[in-house]
């Protein structure tokens, strides 16, 4: 395969190599010594090397060791169009085998040299079950299967593989249960040892081996597969041809069985459709035998014991104390251990860079054990290293004509001119049923209609019965034309584009033909130079294409194109739809502001070039602004809620609702959606489904909250998450700080249950004072409930509270200090108030006013007034960070402490711009939102407003109206200019005649341009988008660059 997994015909070499482990040392009288009488030395000591016999002797000393190979079979092989290739080799002896492929990489173009060799090696083992040794060399324990996936009734071999004979090994095999248990002894290196498959081994278990040597635990682990066949089905399908023609009949036949062959009756869901749509999405709906039976076991082991580390020392000549494990490794890097003082500096560097865990040396040691990780229960960090982790293996133009002329050449008339059928059916989907029932044998049929695609088509079958036994299948089959006709067009075509059209002829037989091509369209424009009847010679098995180039729509609409090939003996055609759509952009710009003016005028230049009827112009003047957030009242109202959390966030919403109502005057009769401006009225339908039926429940959504509530309340007087876990001091006092909102408008409920949470936040209230954000919720919510009712070391605890958050006012955030400063204005701190909200000017986020796009200079967009926030504007990771609530709780201490401040007005443009429809992100941002625009509502003056005003179109009178406090949620606010006063310089002019209150006003045009080209133009948001060319070029320093060349427009691609 290449690097994009296609095939490769390619030529190599396959080498065979037995390989065999080899270890060298030099005996204490300097003999070298390896292979058996090594292996004998070693089985008869314990340890190894041994201690020399003799005190003038030398110790042992390692020179080598590694795998010895040998070549034992040599073939050159070829791979074929589909890059396979196949030997046959049958291996003399038992042992370890690694089979090696080499080759060069020829292909024109590819590198030149040794760095183009091709080289892939797989190891493979050959044992009988008597086998004690196969030349192969773990450094541990090692599990080797020959296979992952068993049935139930096999036997799996597995062979255990330890680094030295007489080895003890505790093998076990289960999953999230012990199956069984065995001590294996190993009295070779390797160890056969069979397990029979039952089914209590499905659908999957693991094999573990553990084994202690030389004061080390050595394990390794497999997962074995056992699918659980006897709940497939076998589905097959069979058409009853491999090749159709386009639009004939197909017959297919269904037959399911089970997993012994025998027919099941059942449904089969079968589809049947074009195979190339897999290339660009797959079967969403997979194999049913995964989505019922796909779950596999953990591995679920309990480990547990104590543990000492038993070091064995050795003392040499000098009194110098060593470990035992030092005293070999030196003496396999040829260290005296008696000199190793002045032979260790010299042998350091060897010491740092010998890999002591990959040759065996020494066992890895472990940090602990009985310590379980995973999903799938591996021993995770705890594990040896020498532990293989097993691998999962889960599933300018002149017209010629409206009509091109399709007359027939004599050469080609005759019997093929009246054969022609015109294809014009290409459905993907061919043949749908949800079920098809098979009888007592497994069997059933399905009869369907081709669509006239020339395509490889997929059948996929589903079965199920009533045992819910499942399975599936898949098929396929092709319909082909011996002479055919495709066409090549663009997806859509645009008014004014020049387009290029192609008929592609096929001659899918072995003999050449001579055919005449035609295409035609009374919708197109084609170009003074094109021949659309054309004759052509096309090879066997061949192809020939034919180019119409600079054709263009001549309407909008749906574009019918028809081609055609004849020849004496055969013919095709085909035709398809196309979009033409009209050349253009839908636009939209808006104007928005306040004025304080007698008149102002908004002067409008919509394009002359536009689509007729597409224009629409809206103009929306009212005293206040904020009166849009009536809209989300609803949203507060009818939401789900759960917990403790939730039934805060519904009563709170409950309670504010009627707190608002109740400040402004209103009833609900007098809310109707969308009346305020927050939903475009069009979409009422679907943003509010149920109007405002849901806050007729706000007084039975508030008694509710109250049971409920006073229901979760702990003995220590606060509240927690949950009913029954520990009190939280950020929910305890969420629902203190609602209660008195609560009790602000009205709900009545026993005073002692705020009284026990006011108590309960005093006493845990120091506790938090490296938690500033905390201490400042909490705080605020004492305040706002009141301290007067609070004991002499509770109102201490106040006082101490709010010195710590003064002292350290530098290091609030912004919700924080509003909250702080809100907390001085309720406790009579003026002054102090005032500070914090002076601070809040520091970390503000300002956005200002929006000019002409920046897109191209002088081009006319929409305005938008500037606006102000603090915390995030997206993602954040603390409670106090959210830019809506922070934003929220700034402006009530504005509006608290300096009603009159600049930033007020920014920071309400800045909510009304950041809903999602008619409400925030969620409930507490809306609540928090909608608590503060009250606010905003009674200082302002808004709801008193008396305003009297004219809109003129040009000169023409489009709306008067007078808002009072009495009719300001009544009276009509958004006017549609008619299309009649719309010209392409309208001056929108408002005007007041009277009543002294400033007004808000917003103008919105929309219309579809067809200006040539289109203008750059926006509101608010801005893109801009250019093209390059890129091309790669090789420079000296920074080797191969892309080179960006503009492409303009008009310019021609291909």
């Amino acid at each position: 395969m290449d690097v994009n997994e296609q095939p490769v015909k390619l030529q190599g070499k396959v080498k065979v190599l037995q390989k065999t482990w080899n270890e060298v040392w030099w005996t204490p009288e300097g003999a070298e010594i390896q292979g058996a009488p090594l292996l004998e030395i070693m089985e008869r000591h314990a340890v190894f090397p041994p201690p020399p016999e003799r005190s003038d002797q030398r110790p042992w000393r390692f020179k080598k060791r590694g795998y010895q190979e040998k070549v034992i079979h040599e073939q050159t092989l070829r791979t074929d169009v589909e890059g396979h290739a196949q030997m046959t080799f049958t291996p003399g002896t038992q042992g370890y085998y690694t089979v090696v492929w080499i080759s060069r990489d020829d292909r024109k173009g590819e590198l030149k040299g040794p760095g183009n060799e091709v080289r892939s090696e797989k190891e493979f083992w050959v044992s009988n079950p008597d086998a004690k040794g196969l030349g192969y060399h773990s450094s541990g324990v090692e599990i080797i299967v020959d296979k992952d996936t068993f049935q139930s009734g096999q036997t799996t071999p597995v062979m255990i593989s330890v680094p030295a004979s007489g080895r003890w090994v505790l093998l076990t095999i289960g999953s999230n249960h012990m199956i069984e248990h065995r001590v294996v002894h190993v009295e070779g290196t390797v160890r056969m040892v069979p397990i029979d498959i039952s089914p209590a081994h499905i659908p999957n278990f693991y094999i573990q081996a553990m084994m202690v040597s030389d004061h080390e635990i050595h394990m390794d682990t497999e997962r074995i597969m056992v699918p659980p066949v006897q709940e497939f089905l076998n589905v097959e399908m069979v058409a009853d041809k491999p090749q159709y023609a386009p639009g004939e009949r197909v017959g297919l036949k269904v037959k399911v069985t089970n997993h012994s062959g025998e027919p099941v009756e059942g449904e089969v869901a079968v589809a049947v459709y074009d195979e190339s749509i897999t290339y660009i999405q797959q079967d969403l709906a997979g194999d049913p035998r995964e989505v019922f039976y796909g779950d596999t076991r953990p591995l679920i082991a309990h480990q547990g014991g104590h543990w000492r580390s038993f070091l064995k020392l050795v003392e040499l000549e000098d009194g110098a104390i060593v470990t035992e494990s030092q005293y070999r490794s030196w003496l396999e890097l040829g260290i005296d251990p008696q000199r190793y003082k002045e032979e260790v500096s010299f042998f350091q560097q060897r010491l740092q860079i010998f890999d002591r865990r990959a040759s065996g040396v020494e066992p890895l040691k472990r940090r602990s054990f009985g310590l379980l990780g995973e999903s799938e229960g591996l021993v995770a960090e705890t594990a040896p290293s020498s532990m293989r982790m097993h691998k999962t293996t889960a599933y300018g133009v002149d017209s010629l004509g409206a009509q091109a002329d399709m007359a027939v050449d004599a050469e080609f008339a005759g019997s093929a001119e009246a054969a022609v059928v015109v294809r014009h059916d290409f459905d993907a989907t061919a043949f749908w049923k949800s079920s098809l029932l098979t009888d007592m044998n497994g069997q059933g049929v399905a009869s369907f209609e081709l669509p006239d695609s020339l395509t490889s088509w997929k059948i996929v079958a589903r079965a199920i019965n009533n045992n819910t036994k499942v399975g599936s299948g898949s098929a396929g089959f092709e319909t082909r034309r011996p002479l055919l006709i495709r066409l090549q067009t663009p997806r859509f075509l645009m008014m004014g584009d020049k387009v290029v059209l192609s008929a592609i002829v096929n001659n899918q037989t072995d003999a050449p033909v001579r055919a005449q091509v035609s295409i035609a369209s009374d919708q197109l424009r084609w170009h003074a130079s094109s021949d659309l009847k054309q004759t052509v010679n096309i090879p066997a098995y061949g192809e020939h294409r034919i180019d119409w180039a600079n054709v263009m729509a001549l309407s909008p609409g749906e574009i019918k194109l028809k081609a055609v090939v004849l020849t004496p003996d055969d013919s095709d055609a085909v035709e398809v739809k196309l979009n033409a759509f009209e050349r253009g952009l839908e636009q939209f710009l808006a104007w928005s502001g306040k004025s304080y003016q007698k008149e102002i005028t908004i002067p409008l230049e919509i394009s002359e070039q536009r689509k007729a009827g597409t224009t629409q112009l809206t103009v929306q003047v009212t005293p206040s602004l904020a009166v849009t957030m009536l809209d989300a009242l609803p949203y507060l109202i009818d939401y789900p809620y759960g917990c403790t959390e939730q039934t805060m966030s519904r009563f709170l919403p409950a309670a504010i609702v009627k707190r608002t109502l109740q400040e402004l005057g209103l009833s609900i009769e007098a809310l109707q959606p969308g009346k305020f401006g927050a939903v475009d009225p069009s979409l009422v339908e679907s943003t509010h489904r149920t109007g405002f039926e849901a806050l007729s429940e706000t007084e039975n959504v508030t008694q509710k909250g109250i049971r409920r509530l006073s229901d979760m309340q702990h003995a220590d007087g606060g509240w927690g998450w949950w009913q029954d876990g520990s009190s939280d001091p950020f929910m305890s006092a969420y629902v203190v700080w609602g209660l008195s909102l609560s009790r602000e408008a009205g709900v009545a409920f026993d005073g002692a249950i705020s009284k026990r949470g006011s108590a309960y936040l005093a006493s845990t209230l120091v506790d938090y004072e490296n938690q500033l954000d905390l201490q400042s919720w909490m705080l605020h919510a004492l305040h706002v409930s009141g301290v007067e009712a609070l004991n002499e070391k509770q109102t201490k605890a106040v006082h101490v509270a709010w010195e710590n958050l003064w002292l350290r006012r530098d290091a609030l955030n912004a919700y924080s200090r509003s909250l702080l400063a809100l907390s001085a204005h309720h406790a009579g701190k003026a002054d102090a108030a005032m500070t914090l909200v002076r601070n809040l000017e520091n970390g503000v986020i300002r956005t200002a006013a929006s000019t002409p796009s920046r897109l191209q200079p002088g081009t006319l967009s929409g305005s938008a007034p500037a606006t102000a926030h603090w915390g995030e504007d997206g993602i954040y990771y603390r409670w106090s960070e959210g830019g809506v609530e922070a934003t929220s709780t700034a402006l009530r201490a504005f509006l608290a402490i300096d009603p009159d401040h600049a930033l007020i007005e920014p920071v309400v443009r800045w909510l009304i711009n950041n809903r999602r429809g008619a409400h925030w992100s969620n409930t507490r941002d809306t609540s928090m939102a909608i608590l503060a625009f009250t606010d905003y509502l009674k200082v302002s003056g808004e709801l008193d407003a008396v305003l009297q005003y004219e809109i003129h179109a040009g000169q023409k009178l489009v709306a008067t109206e007078r808002v009072t406090k009495q009719n300001l949620l009544k009276a009509p606010s958004r006017f549609i200019i008619p299309h009649a006063l719309i010209e392409d310089t309208t001056d929108i002019r408002i005007t007041r005649t009277g009543g002294k209150s400033p007004f808000y006003y917003s103008v919105e045009a929309e219309w579809y341009s067809l200006e040539e080209p289109i203008p750059a133009a926006g509101n608010e948001l801005f893109v801009r988008r250019d093209y390059f060319l890129l091309k790669e070029v090789s420079t000296l320093l920074k080797g191969t660059v892309l080179q960006r060349t503009p492409i303009h427009e008009g310019a021609a691609l291909q």
